[in-house]
């Protein structure tokens, strides 16, 4: 594929690949070496300081979904990436508020199934939202703003109720067989996000969309954040790692959605209208030029050139865009 490709685009291959190889090898790289060496592995008591990480996770989690959803598209891909956003952004705003210790809050059991509830929804939604044209996708696409909404009022219920009541029923004593639904969670989430990492690549390879490259980033250390957490003891730097893997992941997607085209957003609406009206000047060429099946004279491609000129002056004389050319 690499002849398709713009002559520069050997920079950014090679940037993109330095980045995944990083994502890919340090955190399988770092844990054990924590491990392995219980003097690398300090003890960092502090629940404020857990709350600021979480709270900024969160909010890098959140930033993606307002920015991914602020072009109310309905593209069901984009709403399944919206809406792992979301489970990320509330299932780690919560995590956070029940540490203990926090506002009084005492040890309770939702503290360490909450991240990887977050993290295995963010898996599903995007292998979900990695095919768009099956369902969920399908399903998404139809009723944007209703998933959105139903979506977002749930997380906001069990925000509230692990929040006000982190110890009560389920969140003091642990559910039957619990250990093991938990690993299976936490292998099966890692295994999803790989395999949706690696169709992410595959893709960036034929196009080079950084959104893409910033998708197998968020795969892989969320998958890395997973192992941090099952093999990290609370409170040690191995399961600090797994804070750590969510935050760059997250972060790098904000970067990616914030800086793909490096437009502000009134520029990118003046791209998408202009988008549906660039060919309107069409409607002063002749339909004997415009539906002709064979090849144009110099004059007919003449009249053809001229519609861009003529698009400019009709779309000039409209209210809306009389107002903002001023």
């Amino acid at each position: 594929m690499d002849d398709l490709r713009a002559p520069g685009s050997a920079r950014p291959v090679r940037r993109g690949v330095l980045v995944v190889l990083l994502a890919l090898l340090v955190p399988p790289g770092t844990l054990p070496l924590l491990r392995a060496v219980p003097a690398l592995d300090l003890i960092l008591r502090s629940a404020v300081g857990h709350l600021v990480v979480v709270s900024a996770i969160s909010a890098c989690a959140l930033a993606v979904a307002v920015a991914a959803a602020a072009g109310r598209s309905r593209d069901g891909s984009l709403v399944l990436l919206v809406l792992g956003c979301l489970g990320v952004g509330f299932l780690m705003l919560t995590h956070g508020l029940v540490t203990p210790g926090i506002g009084g809050r005492p040890v309770n059991l939702w503290v360490g199934r909450l991240p990887v509830l977050a993290i295995a929804t963010f898996a599903v939604c995007l292998a979900a939202a990695a095919w768009p044209g099956r369902p969920p996708a399908t399903w998404a696409g139809r009723w944007p703003a209703g998933t959105l909404a139903a979506s977002g009022l749930a997380l906001t219920l069990v925000l509230l109720a692990i929040s006000l009541w982190p110890a009560a029923g389920a969140g003091g004593r642990p559910l039957p067989g619990e250990a093991g639904v938990r690993l299976g969670l936490v292998l099966g989430a890692a295994l999803v996000l790989v395999t949706v990492g690696a169709v992410h690549w595959r893709r960036w390879r034929l196009g080079l969309d950084s959104m893409r490259l910033a998708l197998v980033v968020a795969c892989l250390l969320s998958a890395g954040a997973l192992l941090s957490l099952q093999v990290g003891r609370p409170w040690h730097l191995a399961w600090w790692d797994y804070h750590v893997f969510l935050l760059a992941g997250f972060a790098a997607a904000i970067y990616s959605v914030g800086l793909r085209l490096g437009l502000r957003p009134a520029a990118l609406r003046a791209l998408a209208e202009g988008a549906y009206l660039h060919d309107v000047g069409k409607v002063g060429i002749p339909d004997h030029i415009l539906n002709k099946p064979g090849a144009l004279t110099e004059e007919e491609q003449a009249w053809i050139q001229e519609h861009p000129i003529v698009g400019t002056d009709i779309v000039g004389r409209a209210p809306r865009s009389a107002k903002s050319s001023r």
